[in-house]
């Protein structure tokens, strides 16, 4: 398995309408497809920014199992995240 696009991930809203989603270092990671039709397409760009974050925090929970309070905390900055929330 390749290495991902390091994170932090964030997003950029094109003006043609589509999100497109960049790694830190400013390289494309991926891009949502315009759908005027469809309202989850804002929502869609945010969960593939999060996505970096959820891993992290999972792995974080994995190799440090009794150490909730920092791995809950980056969970719940990642579902606030995904979800568009401060």
């Amino acid at each position: 398995m390749s290495a991902h696009t390091p994170g932090p991930w964030g997003l950029i809203k094109s003006e043609t309408g589509p999100w497109a989603v960049f790694g830190e270092d400013g390289s494309w990671v991926a891009t949502t497809c315009k759908r005027q039709w469809k309202t989850e397409d804002t929502a869609n760009a945010r969960i593939m920014s999060a996505s970096i974050d959820m891993l992290q925090a999972l792995k974080w929970a994995v190799e440090n199992p009794t150490d909730d309070a920092y791995w809950i905390a980056q969970a719940k900055a990642a579902i606030a995240k995904a979800e568009g929330k401060p």
